[in-house]
């Protein structure tokens, strides 16, 4: 189960990265990616088991305890990372727009205080 836990999570690693592969950025990006995946969970853990199950089989009890832990890793991502990813992205967007209007306000009142001891 580890190991199929630990695959899954080199592979959503790996998603994570995608901006950065050249070929790849010009046809999706990770933002649109975690945007369909938060649409369409149920299709994204179907996509993700089909996989699993092409890939490693179900002919013995080591190989499904591998699947297993693919799922569980794939379940966690798909319904509490990426979602939990989305809120702190929207969070965080809101405080950066408050602190570059808090510079900006900032840097008129410095430069009217200037201004009036000049």
């Amino acid at each position: 189960m580890l190991a199929g836990a630990c695959l899954w999570c080199m592979i959503w690693m790996a998603v994570n990265h995608i901006d950065e592969v050249p070929y790849l950025r010009d046809y999706v990006s990770l933002s649109q990616l975690k945007d369909w995946i938060a649409k369409h969970p149920q299709l994204a853990l179907i996509i993700t088991e089909t996989v699993n199950i092409l890939l490693h089989g179900i002919s013995s009890p080591a190989s499904i305890a591998f699947n297993l832990g693919g799922t569980l890793l794939n379940s966690a991502v798909i319904w509490g990372v990426i979602p939990s990813q989305n809120i702190f992205d929207t969070g965080l967007s809101k405080l950066k727009a408050a602190k570059s209007k808090f510079e900006q306000e900032m840097k008129r009142r410095v430069a009217s205080m200037n201004k009036e001891a000049a």
